[in-house]
């Protein structure tokens, strides 16, 4: 089974190198941190809001509904009930240490996140013992990751994610290898708190148990010990669900079951835009009606633009070939499969059950487990194809290595820092910067002062977190519905106003453009530059 195992006899100091490269990546993280000033859009928002809220003592509640999956009809309402906690909880700590600021909420992320480089190495020489430089350099691209390099330090699941998912692999991959319960107990325990940061984290669980029971999959010393396989999987499940314990309380005690349904309700949207409705029937029997024509079209257009994430933000685009050749080459080792396999299950929860939810960013989350693992295999893979080359070219293979080894790395930085800083470029077509985003809701504060509207009237805006990250007023998400139901749901929350931005629904536009004369909403105010920002009274509100 050695030829199982992460190495620990490598004819260099790997120890140190592990020391330096976590060094090295905490600065860097650092540094990339500081241009970020905001967590920058809606779930990073939402994550800083909720751990601000507790660390403020003011318990498990949202002030805002930024969905209207789960039922409610009034304010606060209680937290987490479509995303999970732990990325919030996780800041709570340093907020109590530090004070509560967006600087000292980055501080997590930036430590979890400087672990992915030296989880990319070892994976490297997993795959290559004696390889030190394609361990270095496996180290170097995860440190870079072009397209989530501008997530890592800012107030999301990713950091979590990805490092919990990436350990929870390693964990199940050591047990299936050597049958050892207290692997199945520690890949348990982490399965357990990767669900409490995302609630497709059961995937994980699932590509275990597959890889395990695959067909040549472990030594030939093991692969008549099924009774202690299906022990280990008892193991697992037993520690997966022990974790988890707390948040079935919560669950039973404010939903009145153990796992909150809201969620489950996206596996019946027919367009994202119905995230946002009060009044989408999100049932099997209407996504049924929906017509197998357009089932059929949401599937395959999802598929495609989960591939397109997979092969543009997770490998760069030119790093795909090469973890391909790689992934073929030892696709019969178990670390192989597991890999493929959660890959896998993963791309079709989110092509074929969250099939909106899935291209509109839960792939990116999810597969942020793989990238330590994907890019320690297309390292080799590069390694691979320059050793053919050289072999039929005639090149030098040491400095060819080295040589385009560099080159690779050097592409993906520049990559990284486009992509960064297109995140924070202001007035672009894409929208403001991420620092800039929500900045507006401070104007909307000052002006709602100035009326004397206390904070705990309701608003209607776009992006309740942000709304509440900068002005600590009650909010709702704008349904994505007709005026008339807009206006009703005014009156049900007593709604006071209602904030349009350009980025608005699109059953709202005419009002927006001021074509709509029905008497739903009275515009007030305008602000911004040119008049982008409106200021409806809904209603309900005191004239």
């Amino acid at each position: 089974m050695d030829n199982e195992r992460l190495s620990t006899q490598a004819p260099f100091p790997w120890k140190r190198d592990l020391i330096v490269i976590v060094l090295a990546s905490l600065i860097f993280r650092a540094i990339t941190a500081l241009p970020f000033r905001s967590p920058g859009y809606m779930d990073a928002f939402y994550y800083y809001v909720n751990a601000w809220r507790t660390a403020a003592g003011q318990g498990l509640t949202e002030p805002f509904i930024w969905n209207y999956l789960s039922p409610a009809h009034q304010l606060p309402i209680p937290a987490f009930q479509y995303w999970m906690p732990l990325t919030s909880f996780l800041i709570v700590p340093f907020f109590a240490l530090f004070g509560i600021s967006f600087r000292t909420a980055q501080i997590p992320f930036i430590i979890l996140s400087s672990l992915l480089p030296a989880l990319a190495y070892l994976i490297s020489l997993r795959l290559a013992p004696s390889s030190r430089r394609a361990a270095w350099f496996s180290a170097a691209l995860t440190l870079l990751t072009p397209a989530y390099l501008k997530f890592w330090a800012t107030t999301d699941n990713f950091a979590p994610f990805a490092l919990l998912g990436c350990l929870t692999l390693l964990s199940g991959w050591r047990a299936i290898v050597t049958r050892r319960s207290g692997w199945f107990l520690l890949a348990g325990f982490l399965t357990g708190l990767a669900h409490l940061t995302r609630a497709d984290a059961p995937l994980l669980l699932a590509a275990i148990v597959l890889t395990a029971l695959l067909p040549s999959s472990e030594p030939p010393a093991l692969r008549k010990r099924l009774p202690g396989l299906l022990g280990g999987f008892a193991v697992m499940a037993a520690v997966y669900l022990l974790t988890l314990l707390p948040w079935f309380w919560y669950n039973w005690h404010t939903a009145g079951a153990l796992w909150n349904p809201a969620g489950a309700r996206t596996l019946f949207l027919r367009s994202y835009d119905e995230l946002f409705s009060t009044q989408a029937p999100l049932s099997l029997s209407t996504y049924l009606e929906w017509g197998w024509r357009n089932i059929l079209a949401s599937k395959l257009t999802a598929g495609w633009r989960n591939a397109l994430t997979l092969v543009g933000a997770m490998l760069a685009v030119y790093l795909a070939p090469f973890a391909g050749i790689e992934l073929w080459k030892r696709r019969r080792a178990a670390l192989t499969r597991l890999v493929l396999c959660y890959l896998l299950l993963v791309y079709l929860a989110m092509t074929l059950l969250f099939t909106f939810p899935g291209p509109r960013g839960s792939f990116l989350h999810s597969g942020a487990a793989l990238l330590p693992f994907l890019i320690a295999y297309a390292q080799h893979g590069l390694e691979r194809a320059i050793r053919w080359a050289s072999a039929r070219r005639g090149w030098n293979t040491a400095q060819a290595l080295n040589v385009l080894s560099a080159g690779s790395l050097l592409i993906a930085g520049l990559l990284a820092f486009l992509l960064a800083y297109q995140a924070l470029a202001d007035g672009g077509v894409i929208g403001p910067g991420w620092n800039e985003v929500g900045r507006i809701y401070q104007d909307v504060d000052a002006w709602l002062d100035a009326q004397g509207v206390a904070p705990q009237v309701p608003v209607l805006v776009v992006d309740p977190p942000a709304f509440y990250y900068y002005t600590e007023r009650y909010a709702l998400a704008i349904p994505n519905d007709p005026p008339e139901v807009v206006a009703e749901v005014c009156h049900r929350f007593g709604a006071g106003f209602l904030i349009l931005e350009k980025d608005h629904p699109r059953p709202l536009r005419d009002i927006y453009q001021q074509k709509d004369g029905r008497p739903y909403f009275e515009l007030i105010h305008m602000l911004g530059a040119s008049g982008e920002v409106q200021i409806y009274r809904c209603p309900t509100a005191n004239r």
